[in-house]
C-alpha cells in the first residue's frame, strides 16, 4: 500500500497517453520537478480535466508507485494563462514556465523557488500592468530563476539583483536603467545551461 502525498503544483506540460490518460510534467512545492500519470482524465465525466491544464496552479494528491508518480486527485486554484487578460501577459507567462520546465532538474524540494515563481506569476497577471512594466518584471523573474538554479555567475554589475528576492520599485527602476548590462548575464546563463 502506497501512501498518498499532497502538495501545491504547477502543471507545465500535458501529453496524451492512449485514449483516456495523460502524462504530466509538474513542478511541485514539496517534491520538485516530477513526471506523473493521471488516468481517465480525458473522459467527459472526469472532474480533473480543467485542473490539469498546462499553466494551472492546483493542489494535487500523488502516489509514488513502482512505475513512478501517479496523480490521483487535483483541486484547481488558478490558471495563469486563462486568467490573464492581455495577450502579452499570456506570452510572458508561457515563456517563463517553459524555461522553468527546461531548467529545473530532479525531484528535489525547493519551496522557496516554488513560492517565488507562484508569487511573481500572479503579479504578472495583474490587470493594471502594462507591457513595459511586465518586460522589467520578466527580466527579474528569469534572472532570479537562473540565479536560484546556479546558472548566474557573481558579478558587480548584477549584485543588486542577486541580493534581492523582492521586486520593489527601486529594483524595477534599476532594471529599466541597466537592461543592457543584465541581459547578457541572462543570455550567457541560458547558453551555459545547454538550452
Amino acid at each position: 500500500m502506497y501512501s498518498k502525498l499532497s502538495t501545491q503544483a504547477i502543471i507545465l506540460k500535458s501529453e496524451d497517453v492512449g485514449e483516456k490518460d495523460v502524462f504530466l510534467s509538474v513542478f511541485t512545492r514539496e517534491f520538485g520537478f516530477i513526471f506523473a500519470k493521471a488516468t481517465g482524465v480525458r473522459t467527459s465525466s472526469s472532474r480533473l480535466r480543467f485542473a490539469l491544464q498546462p499553466m494551472t496552479l492546483c493542489f494535487v494528491s500523488l502516489v509514488h508507485g513502482k512505475t513512478g508518480w501517479i496523480l490521483t486527485n487535483a483541486t484547481f486554484l488558478k490558471s495563469y494563462y486563462f486568467e490573464s487578460e492581455k495577450q502579452f501577459q499570456k506570452q510572458t507567462i508561457t515563456k517563463i514556465l517553459h524555461l522553468l520546465g527546461r531548467l529545473y532538474i530532479g525531484e528535489q524540494e525547493d519551496c522557496e523557488l516554488f513560492d517565488f515563481i507562484e508569487e511573481y506569476l500572479t503579479q504578472s497577471m495583474s490587470t493594471d500592468i502594462d507591457i513595459d512594466a511586465l518586460k522589467n518584471l520578466e527580466i527579474f523573474i528569469v534572472f532570479k530563476l537562473l540565479e536560484k538554479l546556479g546558472y548566474i555567475e557573481k558579478h558587480d554589475d548584477v549584485e543588486i539583483l542577486a541580493k534581492s528576492d523582492i521586486y520593489t520599485e527601486d529594483i524595477a527602476r534599476y532594471i529599466q536603467d541597466t537592461k543592457e548590462k543584465i541581459t547578457p548575464f541572462i543570455n550567457s546563463a541560458i547558453r551555459t545551461s545547454g538550452l
